[in-house]
């Protein structure tokens, strides 16, 4: 269920909730810095809790019951 999407999207998921939560820790810092400072892997923390949350959509999206439903 870990695609390249979530790859990719997760990152940018996670520093749209840092800068929600908490916008005067990202002031002046950019990504790079943010990565140097940090590390790569503060960028995926919470990756659980995000794939938690999707599944169940993702199980409705592609479910055959929700196809029949639907047509």
């Amino acid at each position: 269920m870990w695609t390249s999407s979530h790859q990719v999207l997760l990152p940018l998921d996670v520093l749209k909730i840092k800068m929600q939560t908490n916008p005067d820790a990202l002031r002046g810092r950019g990504l790079f810095k943010l990565i140097s400072e940090e590390g790569i892997a503060s960028l995926y923390r919470g990756w659980g809790w995000t794939m938690a949350r999707n599944a169940p959509g993702s199980f409705a999206v592609g479910s055959p019951s929700c196809a029949s439903v639907a047509s």
